[in-house]
């Protein structure tokens, strides 16, 4: 099958003419050389038993004679022109008129590619390393015959990388590593067009272990670009020992190219790592976000979606949003977009407390950015999580309708009645509204201010317990306020009965209420009353105001009296 000519059956082999040492053909040729070729492939001279004719002739007569039949066999009688006189002439009755075989290749018939390649296929491993290279360099696999490239090309491609690859002297030169280059596009080509799915692996996985050690950023580019083809083909166990960990030394190459493909041949093998390899891929993207090319950082944000399918949650949650964030902040803008296509992409990875105290605030300060695309996917990916949380809102908030309808109609603070006076029973028919008044003198503001407080706590106590309001009395100052003050507030103090010496502006009048023992003898406890027809006014009655100013004595109050002891 591989194309290559085998003969076979040399059963009838025989000495003939002078040139084998004469004596003509054995008795056995003679016995069964009728028997076992086919007639028309036996010359006239063997049809004729003419022994001793053949005995002094040249020695390819016989076979010269087979191949024109051959020949003639081959082409179905229509022989191409440049090969019809050969064919007549190794045909011809007369012994010595048929050539020799040797002189018949040089005819343009037999000067096809095909021939060419077979003959440079069973030379090529004894040719110089440069007849070798040029060899593999201009080999069109496009136009080779399958089977000679599975069952030829491929058992040299796989010896020879075999040997060169396990002789550290060899890979040492220059030279043996451009023919191992040279040969790996011949590899490759084969294994994906002319090998079935189940011979791939046995003719790739023995190379790999060889071909990855290999240091040389060529080979290891050819290798990079193929790794679809390994992880498509290749069991899980050889990809994670055989491929991704002899790979990841190229994440640590001072060549940027390198690099990038190294970060981009991983893309293909993460859904078939290890647990182990996978987190170990982590690590490799987070270090990645630091390097110098611009072009790897953005390469990392959009390999992270894929990568944190296969992560664990705590490794998930030690990557993504520190990575998110660092990429946010990076100079290169299509890293930052980049990083914000994939914090769309990992959504789902992120909860809703992460969402509002960590996405969105390393979101928003994109929205102030100098680019106008990232300003632009900014808004859409802050809007993406917003609507998110706003669903989460609404279906939180159908349990609890009507707990929110309720707190929606509260008011804000509830105001509570100021409390009752202790051991004060006041009872009202009217309610009346404190006005201001005008106070006579200075030395009268101090009870005056007592008085409202009183009045006024009484009536809101009264107010409260009757759930009752009625018409404000009208009060008539005793003097007008000053125009540059506002006029303080009292309320009107209600007395039995008022007389004009009842001012509270000498200094020697000494106020002694004595032991209270009727209800009806208070001073205070008409307050509020109605029980005599004309409630009076208490009038303070004008006296003359006097170069010193009374001073005010402390105000005590005895418990045993129950009331004002001193003023």
């Amino acid at each position: 099958p591989s194309g290559t000519v085998k003969l076979w059956n040399f059963s009838l082999a025989t000495p003939i003419g002078v040139t084998d040492g004469g004596g003509g053909p054995t008795s056995h040729f003679r016995t069964y050389e009728g028997v076992l070729t086919p007639q028309a492939y036996r010359s006239p001279e063997r049809i004729n038993g003419q022994w001793e004719a053949i005995a002094i002739s040249p020695l390819h007569c016989m076979d010269s004679h087979a191949m024109g039949v051959l020949i003639h066999d081959f082409y179905s009688g229509n022989i191409p022109l440049k090969l019809r006189k050969a064919v007549q002439r190794l045909q011809t009755p007369s012994l010595k008129m048929r050539p020799r075989l040797g002189p018949l290749l040089r005819c343009p018939v037999f000067d096809t590619p095909f021939a060419k390649l077979m003959g440079e296929l069973e030379e090529i491993q004894v040719q110089p390393v440069e007849e070798k290279l040029r060899f593999w360099q201009c080999l069109d696999m496009e136009h080779i015959d399958p089977k000679v490239a599975t069952h030829k090309v491929l058992p040299i491609v796989q010896s020879t990388i075999t040997t060169i690859c396990g002789s550290d002297s060899m890979l040492s030169q220059d030279l043996y590593r451009r023919e191992v280059l040279a040969m790996m596009h011949p590899l490759f080509y084969i294994s994906e067009n002319f090998l079935e799915d189940d011979k791939i692996c046995n003719a790739l996985t023995p190379l790999m272990k060889f071909l990855f050690d290999v240091k040389d950023r060529s080979i290891r580019g050819a290798l990079l670009g193929k790794t679809p083809l390994l992880a498509a083909h290749l069991s899980k166990n050889n990809l994670n020992v055989l491929v991704f960990e002899p790979l990841c030394s190229g994440f640590a190459d001072s060549s940027d190219a390198l690099r990038e493909l190294t970060l981009k041949a991983t893309a293909v093998l993460v859904p078939h790592l290890h647990p182990t390899n996978v987190e170990k891929m982590s690590r490799y993207l987070v270090r990645l976000q630091s390097d110098n090319s611009a072009s790897i950082r953005t390469h990392s944000m959009t390999m992270i979606p894929q990568l944190c399918q296969h992560l664990s949650e705590n490794a998930r949650q030690k990557l993504l949003l520190p990575a998110f964030a660092r990429a946010f902040r990076d100079p290169h803008p299509p890293c930052r977009l980049a990083s914000l296509n994939a914090t769309v992409v990992c959504q789902e990875f992120f909860s809703l407390e992460e969402v509002a105290t960590k996405v969105l605030p390393a979101c928003m300060p994109l929205v102030l950015d100098g680019v106008g695309d990232v300003r632009s996917q900014a808004f859409q990916v802050i809007d993406i999580f917003l609507d998110k949380q706003r669903e989460d809102h609404q279906q939180r908030s159908i349990g609890d309708v009507s707990g929110a309808v309720t707190a929606a109609h509260q008011p804000a603070l509830s105001m509570q009645p100021f409390p009752k006076p202790a051991n004060t029973t006041m009872t009202a028919s009217t309610t009346t509204k404190a006005t201001p008044s005008v106070p006579t003198s200075s030395s009268s503001s101090y009870l005056g201010g007592l008085s409202g407080w009183y009045s006024s706590s009484t009536n809101n106590s009264s107010t409260i317990n009757n759930n009752q309001t009625s018409a404000p009395s009208t009060i008539i100052p005793t003097s007008a306020a000053p125009p540059s003050k506002p006029p303080p507030a009292f309320s009107s103090l209600t007395l039995g009965s008022t007389t004009k010496d009842d001012g509270w502006d000498d200094e020697g009048d000494d106020l002694d209420f004595g032991n209270q023992t009727k209800p009806e003898e208070d001073v205070f406890a008409s307050i509020g009353k109605s029980k005599n027809k004309t409630s009076g006014k208490l009038i303070m009655s004008k006296a003359k105001s006097s170069t010193k100013k009374p001073q005010v004595k402390k105000l005590s109050m005895d418990a045993e009296v129950g009331g004002w002891d001193d003023f």
